[in-house]
């Protein structure tokens, strides 16, 4: 089974609705993940696991959540909600680690 290593990056977001978004900084979490390959490369599955560590909040549809990016590098996370802004970025996952 094939499983993906990432360091968490949180983003500090300055903006709005209106004007856009923009991340004013990134900072590396205390969190690394572990997912097998199977869960990252389907998007339900990705926000159900993620969710169980508190990096998106428990209720948010997996539809909410924009992914961009590739599994074997980074992946960044936004936010599609109108509540929250629509587009707005949450965090992202830079693999550092891949085993067989």
């Amino acid at each position: 089974m094939k499983l993906y290593k990432y360091d968490v990056y949180n983003y500090s977001v300055e903006g709005n609705t209106k004007d856009g978004f923009e991340v004013k900084g990134v900072f590396r979490g205390l969190l690394d993940v572990v997912l097998p390959k199977e869960v990252v490369m389907n998007n339900k599955k990705l926000i159900r696991e993620l969710k169980k560590p508190g990096l998106i909040e428990k209720g948010v549809h997996a539809g909410s959540i924009g992914v961009y990016g590739h599994p074997e590098n980074t992946m960044y996370f936004f936010d599609l909600r109108r509540k929250a802004g629509g587009y707005c970025p949450l965090f992202e996952m830079r693999c550092k680690l891949t085993l067989e």
